[in-house]
């Protein structure tokens, strides 16, 4: 694994996705932190001890990817509420609104990184549908890696935190991967 180049391309692929979240909700999104785990456990101590059961989780995957967008409930909701600015009056009574809204933002918003993913690997990727849970950050964790399968085939994880200082947001992303998807081609 060259973790530098691959740590780059995350990183590049991120900024793209900040991009792509500004233009969605009208406000302004940076990438705080690019972090390449390769100790099992490291980036999740933090994750772990959160127990409140107020995050938005948005599960995605590939075949050897598991991608996980977490919002707090608090971030979710103002994120949600400037994606559907423009029909408030439509959305405001739909049932489930932050968690159909948030499943949408990630979906359009991991676009961008997994488009430089799909290059840098040289193959198509179709990524699953987004799978929303409300639940602790430990709990989304578990379930992330519980779809990501054999841990044993885990070989790098990446943690990417956004934050949006004009919405008074953040956001975290969580890519698990295995170890034939941290190669990239010369």
């Amino acid at each position: 694994m060259n973790a530098e180049a691959l740590t780059k391309l995350i990183k590049e692929g991120a900024e793209k996705s900040a991009e792509c979240l500004a233009q969605a909700t009208d406000n302004p999104w940076r990438v705080d932190k690019v972090e390449l785990s390769v100790e099992e456990g490291a980036p999740f101590e933090a994750l772990l001890a959160g127990i409140a059961k107020d995050h938005y989780g948005s599960h995605f995957s590939i075949p050897g990817a598991t991608f996980l967008v977490l919002f707090s409930g608090k971030s979710g909701y103002l994120v949600s509420t400037a994606f559907t600015r423009d029909h408030q009056d439509r959305v405001e009574g739909m049932e489930n609104r932050e968690s159909k809204t948030l499943a949408e933002v990630a979906n359009i918003f991991l676009n961008p990184l997994i488009g430089r993913l799909a290059a840098a690997w040289k193959r198509n990727i179709i990524i699953s549908a987004p799978r929303m849970e409300v639940a602790s950050q430990r709990d989304l964790l578990t379930q992330a890696l519980a779809a990501f399968g054999d841990k044993d085939k885990l070989e790098a994880t990446f943690s990417i935190r956004l934050n949006s200082p004009n919405l008074f947001s953040d956001c975290m992303v969580l890519i698990f991967l295995a170890g034939e998807l941290t190669s990239l081609p010369s």
